[in-house]
């Protein structure tokens, strides 16, 4: 089938462009054969679905947030049991990772910090009864943070199963 210059694509201006600037009716066929698009007179019709091809994964359900870092995980894991004032956070965290986080003051807020203006951990209401007053403020995990602590265990877990078992080749 010939190209007609000025052809009109309904709804799809960059088919459009794309069959207007084929210059053979090889090219206009390469066109539909990628779009599902055919030139049928003087307007081209856009599908109204085009399958995607099986190769092609679909990601609009994926989690696309950076993975935490370590102390930002431990610190909602740590949270994830109740409230808790900044110093048992971080006895926690230090507890929960055998050692391997290190959390000094500086560090821990600093991460704390972030945490708060993500939205995933929030200063907490009230404090525990007869809790020490000189305790500093509470924190909380939000819902939000509940959310993405649980993403980040089924992202591990899906890494864990990816990489199986470790190999014990070469290792005595």
């Amino acid at each position: 089938m010939p190209l007609q210059p000025g052809l009109r694509v309904a709804g799809v201006a960059r088919i459009e462009r794309a069959v207007g600037a084929a210059d053979d009716v090889d090219e206009v066929h390469a066109i539909h054969d990628v779009t599902g698009v055919r030139a049928a007179g003087p307007t081209i019709a856009a599908p109204t679905a085009v399958p995607p091809h099986p190769s092609i994964m679909d990601i609009s359900d994926m989690d696309m947030s950076p993975p935490l870092k370590p102390a930002a995980l431990h610190i909602l894991r740590a949270l994830a049991d109740g409230d808790s004032h900044g110093y048992a956070i971080m006895v926690a965290v230090r507890e929960q990772s055998g050692g391997r986080v290190p959390l000094q003051t500086g560090s821990f807020y600093r991460h704390l910090s972030k945490l708060i203006d993500a939205g995933l951990v929030d200063e907490a209401p009230r404090r525990q009864n007869g809790d020490d007053p000189r305790r500093g403020a509470y924190y909380r995990l939000t819902a939000l943070g509940r959310q993405r602590l649980a993403a980040e265990r089924r992202r591990l877990a899906e890494l864990v199963a990816v990489l199986g078992p470790a190999s014990r080749k070469g290792h005595a």
